[in-house]
């Protein structure tokens, strides 16, 4: 696969609230956008522009009607952080949650397929054996079935909002460590459907994690005019990834805290709950 050498740096420049951690000093980002392909509408890698150790990757997409815009400022933020990070837009983005399922499957292969590759930008760059998935929506319910599929191909698991028809509930059965954040005020993805998801979860993943949100809404996640919560987005799902693919083990204090009432962010949450085997 052919890829286009053209390069934008990205400067990152955000707080999060309670990691004490600013993104203004970490790492410049760099992307770089793959050619075009039958399994993707695009797919773009962001990563930090200066490697010196291969690196935790993940692929990550948005939901119904998105595109992988809609996500950037978490995918920015997770490059800048020490992750490569490939986000994808599928071929159809009214499709169903198959589409993002298996945008997610070839989108791990092209992880492979681009660290053996020598021209890559990220050619020998990837640890294979530190591989995630994230996703909001029909992405989030994607990655749940893609990841139940590759087992223990893939570490850690991050589905935001996830949406799944109910007969589709009790198949979100990954191995991999799996955080769930969610909102009480989604009208979208009911507390009921939360509740479903979670219970196939906690019975098959390594470990999870579910983070309701008190006032968390859908738009939250992919319109920039309704950013509550996106503090504490990132940092949990940093922590969550810290965690499982960087294997820094304080930041398993964070849920171990917060699943206790005894986190900053408890007071945006009205369900914390921690799972770890």
């Amino acid at each position: 696969m052919t890829i286009n050498l053209i390069k934008k740096t990205v400067a990152i420049q955000l707080f999060i609230v309670g990691l004490w951690t600013s993104f203004a000093a970490a790492d410049e980002v760099c992307q770089t956008a793959l050619a075009d392909s039958p399994a993707y509408k695009e797919a773009v890698i962001f990563f930090p522009c200066q490697i010196t150790t291969p690196l935790p990757a993940l692929t990550l997409t948005g939901g119904y009607n998105n595109t992988y815009r809609n996500l950037l400022w978490m995918t920015e933020a997770l490059a800048a952080n020490g992750y490569i990070v490939l986000t994808m837009t599928p071929n159809d983005i009214n499709g169903t949650v198959s589409e993002w399922q298996q945008l997610h499957l070839q989108g791990q292969t092209l992880l492979h397929t681009e660290n053996q590759r020598e021209t890559s930008d990220v050619s020998g760059k990837i640890d294979t054996q530190r591989l995630g998935m994230a996703g909001f929506s029909m992405g989030g319910g994607g990655v749940l079935l893609a990841a139940a599929e590759l087992k223990d191909q893939i570490q850690a698991v991050t589905a935001f909002a996830p949406f799944l028809l109910e007969e589709d509930r009790s198949l979100a059965s990954p191995s991999a460590a799996t955080l769930i954040l969610a909102g009480d005020r989604d009208l979208l993805v009911t507390n009921e459907s939360v509740g479903q998801i979670w219970q196939a979860v906690t019975a098959s993943a390594s470990a999870s994690a579910l983070m309701k949100y008190h006032n968390g809404r859908h738009q939250q996640w992919y319109r920039n005019e309704f950013p509550q919560n996106r503090d504490s987005y990132l940092r949990l799902t940093l922590a969550w990834l810290d965690h499982y693919l960087k294997g820094n083990t304080p930041q398993d204090d964070v849920f171990s805290d917060l699943s206790a009432g005894q986190d900053a962010d408890n007071e945006l949450l009205s369900r914390a709950e921690y799972n770890s085997r």
